[in-house]
């Protein structure tokens, strides 16, 4: 069995099919590098937070994680708009993107942060580094 395909109807829309490549292209990055933020954030706040924040974050990243990402579309597009907030679609595309790239992040984060191993934060301490240095140092960079 073969299929020709025929894409010659479609040549006339090359303009748009671009336009929305590049537009995937822009939310993507923007979503993707707020995400990366977002979710370092949480990661450090979940590690070494209060018990409260790290319930608060933990709740989220379960949530977020255990819900599919159109669900989430949805629900930011459209039960925004229920409460009186009309906000454009590129926004809540970006918002919904960044929360879930945010949960998966948090996630990643969290384990590689948790991977270090501790002689290499005694080690630190024991060559002079201040806790700030240490954890940026050693624990957040090799973490990332």
């Amino acid at each position: 069995m073969s299929y020709n395909f025929d894409f010659e109807g479609l040549l006339p829309y090359w303009d748009q099919f671009a336009g929305g490549v590049w537009l995937t292209i822009q939310l993507s990055v923007a979503a993707t590098i707020a995400g990366f933020v977002l979710g370092t954030l949480c990661a450090v706040a979940r590690t070494g937070g209060s018990a409260m924040l790290k319930a608060v974050v933990g709740a989220y990243v379960d949530v977020i994680r255990n819900t599919p990402l159109l669900v989430q579309l949805f629900i930011i597009y459209f039960g925004i708009a229920t409460l009186g907030l009309r906000i454009p679609a590129n926004v809540a595309a970006i918002v919904a993107l960044v929360v879930n790239i945010g949960a998966y992040v948090c996630e990643i984060m969290r384990a590689g942060i948790e991977a270090v191993p501790k002689a290499q934060i005694e080690a630190a301490e024991c060559l002079g580094l201040s806790p700030a240095q240490t954890y940026w140092h050693v624990i957040l960079q090799p973490a990332v």
